[in-house]
C-alpha cells in the first residue's frame, strides 16, 4: 500500500464500518480472513451457512460476531441474514468479502476511498486477464457483465464480484430481493441501478487458488442468468 493510501486510511478509519463474511465449510481460511479484516473495521459479522466442518468454532475463536444457519441456505440467504443484522445496528456501512481468501482484506481501503467520493455502493473490479482464473469463470462473468450493461444502459465492470461496500441506504433498497443463491449479488446490483443509486468501481487483485473447487454449478448458473436477463427486459 502506498504512503498516500496509508494517510487516507488514517483519516477514514474514524468511520463506523463492519464487515460481513458469508462462510460455508471454510475452516481452513476463515480465521486468517477475520484476522486481516479486523484491522479495517469495527466489527466482523460471519454468517455460518450450515457448515459441517469447524468454520463456526474457528470464526468464534477469531473474535467475529457469529450468525448461524442450521442448514445450508445459499449465498443470498446468508447475505440477507447479515444485512438484517447490519440494519439493526448503528454502523455507517458494511463491507462484504468471501471467506475463502479470494478477496484481500488489505484492499478494503481502496473501496472506502471510492465511497468517500459520494457513491452509495462500491464494487471491487477484478482483472480477468490473469492466467490463474478458470476459463469458465472468465467467460461467465464477462457475459453477465456485458449483457446486463446493455439491458440496464449502465456499465457494469464485474457483475459477480463479492467484494463490495454498501451504505445503509443501498442495503435498504435491496431488502425485498427473493433470490437466495449466488445470483442474489447480481440482482442486488440491478436493484440499485434501477432505483437510481450510484455505484463506484475499485480495481482489486484477482486471487484464485489453483485446484480449488468452485461452489457455483455451471448449468444452474446459466439458467439463473437467463432468468435475470428476461426479468430485466420485462421491467425495462
Amino acid at each position: 500500500m502506498s504512503i498516500l493510501h496509508v494517510l487516507n486510511w488514517q483519516t477514514m478509519n474514524q468511520n463506523n464500518f463492519c464487515a460481513l463474511i458469508c462462510a460455508y465449510n471454510e475452516e481452513k481460511t476463515i480465521g486468517d480472513v477475520i484476522e486481516q479484516t479486523s484491522q479495517y473495521v469495527k466489527d466482523i459479522i460471519v454468517v455460518d451457512d450450515g457448515s459441517s466442518d469447524k468454520t463456526f468454532h474457528k470464526a468464534k475463536r477469531a473474535g467475529a460476531i457469529i450468525l448461524q444457519h442450521k442448514k445450508n441456505k445459499g449465498k443470498g440467504a446468508a447475505l440477507k441474514t447479515g444485512f438484517d443484522y447490519f440494519l439493526k445496528k448503528k454502523y455507517d456501512a458494511v463491507i462484504t468479502l468471501d471467506a475463502d481468501g479470494q478477496h484481500i482484506p488489505h484492499e478494503i481501503p481502496l473501496l472506502i476511498e471510492k465511497l468517500e467520493d459520494g457513491y452509495d455502493a462500491v464494487v471491487g473490479k477484478r482483472n480477468f486477464k490473469s492466467k490463474h482464473i478458470p476459463l469458465s469463470r472468465k467467460i461467465g462473468n464477462k457475459i453477465d457483465s456485458k449483457i446486463l450493461s446493455l439491458l440496464l444502459s449502465y456499465e457494469i465492470h464485474d457483475a459477480q464480484s463479492g467484494f463490495r461496500l454498501f451504505t445503509k441506504k443501498a442495503v435498504k433498497a435491496a431488502s425485498d430481493i427473493k433470490n437466495n443463491g449466488f445470483h442474489y449479488e447480481i440482482e442486488l446490483l440491478i436493484r440499485l441501478i434501477k432505483k437510481g443509486h450510484t455505484i463506484g468501481w475499485a480495481d482489486i487483485s484477482t486471487v484464485y487458488e489453483s485446484g480449488r473447487k468452485s461452489k457455483i454449478k455451471p448449468i444452474k448458473h446459466i439458467v439463473e442468468s437467463m432468468r435475470i436477463y428476461l426479468k430485466c427486459l420485462r421491467n425495462k
